[in-house]
């Protein structure tokens, strides 16, 4: 072992390799070598993948969903991450665990160098799911896990977790596409479903219904005000068979157009009158749901939003 320790310094006497060097050499190809789930949202990485960075311990519970990764035993945690470029995007660390609540309150992130502001949410997964804005410039993105210390396991009496310093366990990361405006009270993808007894699960905190709605509306600022019905109707029913665009609309997929068309909930007068008992009504008119997108499309509420957009 002493020889090839001192043949291995003798071959790289005077060489100077760190992460700058790392990241010109070989961090295309590792990161090329990653396997992200294409969630309708954005991007979503799991740890049982190789982990790109650097600060890491082992993997605990590795090969299942519940696999974790904790920083330490240094206080700073290097992560690399693949995103487009030039774009805004809000990159997430998925929190499962930290070695103590002292640690947790030190937690802080650098994205390519510089802080960045933090929003927490409880996960659904995980114990909380960080959430930062970043505008890309490059096809990758250096993420910074620092805390202020690590800690043994034994100095906080957690037994059941690897020998070692530890800070924070990571269970995943990732990021949204094209993120909307946020708002206080919005659903982020990955948040906390409600306790039983809180009331159902609306629609609208779907993961993939911000990434949907940013979606439709660049679409809908492309057409333009000057585009035919027939083409803002194929954007609006993308993804939608013809047999069930032929179809008699039922319940779901008058809330689904209304959703997709006004962004809000259908109005329980749209449900009777497409759906409920007055059907009869419609003895001379082609009762289908590509007509019920059409009268949604030509109305003012449509035209003013598309105005907007």
């Amino acid at each position: 072992y002493d020889h090839a320790l001192a043949r291995f310094r003798d071959r790289v006497e005077g060489e100077h390799y760190d992460e700058a060097e790392f990241e010109r050499t070989h961090l295309a190809t590792r990161l090329a070598q990653l396997a992200p789930r294409h969630a309708g949202w954005g991007r979503v990485f799991s740890m049982n993948d190789q982990v790109v960075g650097s600060g890491f311990q082992g993997r605990e519970r590795p090969g299942s969903s519940d696999v974790v990764v904790w920083t330490g035993p240094r206080t700073r945690a290097v992560l690399y991450m693949p995103v487009p470029v030039d774009e805004r995007i809000d990159l997430f660390l998925d929190v499962a665990d930290w070695i103590a609540d002292s640690v947790r309150a030190s937690l802080r992130v650098l994205v390519d160098g510089r802080p960045v502001a933090i929003t927490a949410r409880p996960g659904r997964r995980c114990r909380e799911r960080l959430w930062m804005p970043v505008q890309t410039t490059r096809p990758f993105v250096k993420v910074e896990i620092v805390v202020d210390r690590t800690l043994e396991p034994a100095e906080v009496g957690r037994q059941g977790i690897h020998r070692g310093a530890h800070g924070v366990a990571i269970a995943g990361y990732g990021f949204r596409l094209a993120p909307p405006p946020w708002r206080s009270g919005d659903p982020f993808p990955g948040d906390a479903l409600p306790a039983p007894g809180e009331g159902p699960l609306e629609d609208d905190g779907h993961p993939e219904r911000a990434w949907a709605l940013g979606f439709a509306n660049r679409l809908l600022a492309h057409l333009g005000p000057d585009r035919s019905e027939d083409e803002v109707l194929a954007v609006l029913t993308y993804g939608l068979t013809e047999k069930e665009l032929r179809a008699t609309p039922t319940k779901e997929g008058v809330e689904e157009a209304f959703r997709r068309t006004l962004r809000r909930p259908a109005p329980q007068e749209w449900l009777d009158f497409w759906v409920g008992r007055r059907r009869f009504l419609w003895i001379n008119r082609q009762l289908s749901l590509r007509q019920f997108y059409r009268d949604l499309i030509r109305g003012e509420d449509f035209r003013q939003l598309r105005g907007r957009l």
